[in-house]
C-alpha cells in the first residue's frame, strides 16, 4: 500500500471550540452535576485527585464536538477534504472500510450507510472493529488485498464521537474505589478521519501480537453481553454501553509487550514515530527506552485519546506542522484493548 500522493492523505476534524477541559471545575461538572449526585466521599478533594492523575499523563485539553454538531457532519467534511487534497475522484474508491468503536449501525456494516450518504457507490464496503487498533488492522488488510490485484484505491474512515448526544453516563462514579477502572474515561476526545491509500509495489511491514487473557480489562459491553461471554462478564464494572478500563494495568502490560513488535526493525532508519494516544507520559517513556524518544510526535496533550483516530490525526497534524515529509521512514506503534500490540513500518 502507498498513502495517496499530493498533499495530506487524511483530514481529521480540527474543532474550533475545545469543550473537553481537564480542570477541577470541569471534572466536577462532568461527574457530579451530570451523573454522580450520590457520590460517597469528599467530592472536591477527589475531583482534585482526578485532575492531578489525568494531568500526570500529559493531558491538557480534549477535543469534543460542539452542541448541535454530528459525527456524520465531521466525517463528511473529512472525506470531502481528503478526496480533494489527494486528487482522487470518489468514483475511483473501490474499497471502503469503516473502523473503530463509535458507529451508528450494527446492521448493515456502518461502511454501507456512509457510502450511500456520501455517494461512494463504486466501493465495496465492510467494517473492522478492533478497539483502538481498528485503523491499523484496516491498513494491514488493505495492504494484503492490494497484492491480490483486485483493488486500486481504498479509503479508511472513522468517526470516534463516543461522547456525542450528551453521553455522560461514563462519568458516573460512586466512590474513589471506581477510579481504578474509570480514569481513562476522562482522557477521551473526539475526531473524524479519512485516509486514502493507493496501490504500490512496496508493501508495508506489519507485526501484531495479541494477549486475549486481558480482554476483560478494557470493555464497552452491549445489553446482551452476559449471553455472549463466560467469566469475562464479571469484568464489566460500569454498566451497559459504558467504558470500563484499567488504565494503569494496561499500560504496565504495554511496557512489556510493545518492544516485542519492534525488535525486528532497524530503528536507526526511522524518521518519525506515531503512537496510539493514551498517555503522552507513558508513550514517551516507551519511546525513550527504545532509543527513539526524539522521533515521536505527540498529539495526546491537545486532543486526548482519539481511539482509532489517534494515529491518522497525528499524521495529519505532523504533515501540517512540517514534521512528516514524503520519503520519511515512518513507524506506527500501537497498543489497544484486547489486548493487542502492533508496529507498522513504511516510507511515506
Amino acid at each position: 500500500a502507498r498513502l495517496a500522493q499530493e498533499g495530506p492523505f487524511l483530514f481529521p476534524v480540527a474543532h474550533d471550540s475545545l469543550r473537553g477541559g481537564v480542570t477541577c471545575p470541569e471534572i466536577n461538572e462532568l461527574f457530579n452535576k451530570r451523573s454522580s449526585t450520590d457520590y460517597q466521599g469528599e467530592l472536591e478533594t477527589d475531583c482534585k485527585l482526578i485532575q492531578k492523575l489525568i494531568e500526570r499523563t500529559g493531558l491538557k485539553t480534549r477535543r469534543w464536538a460542539n452542541d448541535g454538531e454530528t459525527a456524520f457532519g465531521h466525517l463528511q467534511h473529512a472525506v470531502s477534504a481528503a478526496l480533494l487534497e489527494a486528487g482522487v475522484a470518489s468514483s475511483k474508491i473501490d474499497l471502503l472500510i469503516y473502523v473503530g468503536v463509535s458507529k451508528g449501525f450494527v446492521e448493515p456494516a456502518n461502511a454501507y450507510v456512509v457510502a450511500k450518504d456520501l455517494g461512494l457507490h463504486a466501493a465495496e464496503c465492510f467494517d473492522i472493529t478492533d478497539a483502538c487498533m481498528s485503523w491499523t488492522r484496516a491498513l494491514s488488510l488493505i495492504d494484503s488485498l492490494f497484492q491480490t490485484g483486485k483493488y486500486e484505491n481504498a479509503m479508511v474512515l472513522n468517526a470516534e464521537f463516543n461522547l456525542t448526544n450528551n453521553n455522560y453516563a461514563n462519568y458516573r462514579l460512586t466512590s474513589r474505589a471506581d477510579f481504578e477502572y474509570s480514569l481513562p474515561t476522562f482522557t477521551i476526545g473526539e475526531a473524524a478521519t479519512a485516509t486514502i491509500l493507493t496501490k504500490s509495489a512496496e508493501p508495508f511491514r506489519f507485526k501484531f501480537l495479541s494477549k486475549p487473557e486481558l480482554a476483560d480489562k478494557c470493555l464497552i459491553p452491549t445489553a446482551a453481553y452476559k449471553s455472549f461471554s463466560g467469566a469475562s462478564a464479571a469484568g464489566n464494572k460500569r454498566g451497559v454501553d459504558c467504558f470500563t478500563s484499567y488504565g494503569k494495568l494496561l499500560h504496565d502490560h504495554l511496557s512489556v509487550e510493545l518492544p516485542k513488535v519492534i525488535n525486528h526493525l532497524d530503528l536507526t532508519a526511522v524518521d518519525v514515530v506515531f503512537t496510539h494516544a493514551s498517555s503522552r507520559t507513558d508513550w514517551q517513556k516507551y519511546c525513550d527506552d527504545a532509543g527513539i524518544g526524539s522521533k515521536v510526535y505527540h498529539i495526546y496533550q491537545d486532543t486526548g485519546n482519539l481511539v482509532s483516530a489517534s494515529i491518522p490525526t497525528a499524521m495529519h497534524s505532523a504533515i501540517r506542522d512540517g514534521r512528516l515529509h514524503r520519503g520519511d521512514r515512518v513507524l506506527l506503534w500501537v497498543g489497544s484493548a484486547g489486548m493487542s500490540f502492533a508496529s507498522v513500518s513504511f516510507v511515506y
